[in-house]
């Protein structure tokens, strides 16, 4: 008897059914792809940890040197909506803070270049530049980032995600 016979489904059908329910795969497909394209366009890119259970999907350093810009990516693949969690974005702006990155970087899949409204009810000394941009975007900026720093025959961007996506025209709001 197949799987087929059994769900009355194919198991392609049954496995795209349980990715369409379980968003937590898909957020780990996505932060793969997202650390493995960083890892094209930095020296330094790792997951990084704060505490025991918290960390951000991606972090990276722009260059060799003391001062060179750092930036973190979590990567989610749900709506604005949900994106837009004080617990969740508080979380990740503490773990930003800890690691003193400069930038951080939200994805999601329905809006492009938003500063978080729940940002607001935080200080801006609190926080560090955070935007909410479509992940699809932030996948593509890394690509041209990686275009790019071949064409200059160089090592690693000396820009980061969010610099990419402005360089690149990437930043335009969506609503």
């Amino acid at each position: 008897m197949t799987g087929e016979d059994l769900l009355g489904m194919s198991s392609i059908d049954a496995f795209a059914s349980y990715l369409n329910v379980n968003k937590a795969v898909e957020e780990a497909c996505l932060s793969n792809d997202l650390c493995a394209k960083s890892g094209y366009c930095y020296q330094f890119v790792n997951d990084c940890g704060y505490g025991k259970t918290d960390e951000l999907d991606v972090a990276y350093m722009t260059g060799f040197y003391i001062g060179s810009r750092k930036g973190g990516i979590e990567a989610k693949w749900r709506p604005y909506s949900e994106v837009n969690n004080m617990n969740d974005l508080s979380r990740c702006i503490k773990i930003a803070k800890a690691l003193e990155l400069n930038e951080l970087a939200v994805s999601c899949i329905d809006k492009n270049w938003v500063v978080p409204s729940a940002l607001a009810k935080i200080g801006a000394k609190d926080h560090i530049e955070t935007i909410v941009c479509r992940a699809d975007l932030l996948h593509l900026a890394l690509e041209l980032g990686y275009i790019d720093v071949q064409k200059r025959g160089s090592c690693y961007s000396t820009k980061t995600a969010l610099e990419l996506m402005r360089h690149f025209g990437l930043d335009k709001t969506i609503e």
